[in-house]
Parts: structure tokens; sequence; C-alpha cells
């Protein structure tokens, strides 16, 4: 269990799962956002089978809420939508702070959160379109 566990997680962090594989059930949008939550949660290890659901549990959410902003403010990432960037940049945060137990301490939460953001940026028209 522990050695497809690693083959899975290795997986999500190379890139080279597939939709079908997005370990359980997770969308397919999700997947890209769960290697980057495990690369500043677990670098280099691999969670244990429940801190892996929460994660993907963790990520789900996050990913909502930036669907939910990139759908309701198609232009955010203009350079006149700072703020506006900003604003989802401290609600992922916040987000992160809030979970308990906690996942990651605040310095952690902020590198997360930037990636994330990141991340959002660059997969804007397929998470406007979830």
């Amino acid at each position: 269990m522990i050695a497809q566990l690693q083959t899975i997680i290795d997986e999500l962090k190379t890139g080279q799962i597939g939709a079908e594989d997005a370990s359980g059930g997770l969308p397919e949008h999700c997947a890209p956002f769960l290697r980057t939550v495990l690369d500043v949660v677990e670098p280099g290890q691999a969670p244990s089978p429940a801190e892996l659901l929460r994660l993907k549990d963790v990520t789900v959410e996050l990913v909502d809420l930036l669907v939910q902003e990139l759908q309701g403010n198609r232009n955010i990432w203009m350079p006149s939508k700072r703020a506006d960037q900003d604003n989802l940049n401290g609600q992922l945060f916040e987000h992160l702070m809030r979970l308990r137990p906690p996942l990651v301490d605040s310095d952690k939460a902020g590198i997360l959160a930037d990636r994330l953001m990141e991340q959002a940026r660059a997969s804007h028209d397929k998470l406007v379109r979830v």
C-alpha cells in the first residue's frame, strides 16, 4: 500500500498522472494544484493515506475558491486589477490559516498561496470553464 501511494505521489509531482488516475475521484482540474500542495506541504516526503486524503480535500476547497473568484472576475489578471489579485491571494492564505489542525505555518501558507495564484493565472482559461 505504501509503495502504491508513493507511486501516486511521484506521478502527481512529475505530472505523469492521467485524468483517470487522479487519485480517487479528484477532479481533473485539481490534479496540478495537488502537485503544488504536495510540493509545499510534504516536500520530498510521502504523506500517509489519511494525510493524502486531507490534502486532496484541501486542494479541492482551494481550487473551488479560485474557480469561483475567476468566474466572477474574468479580467482579474489585468494590471489594473492588482487589488483583486491581492484579495484573492489573501483569501487563499486565510483559508490555509483557518485549517485545524494547521496544514502549514504562516510562512509556508504565504508561499503556497503565491504558488497557487501563479498556477491559477497559468490555468485561467481552464478554470473559468469548470
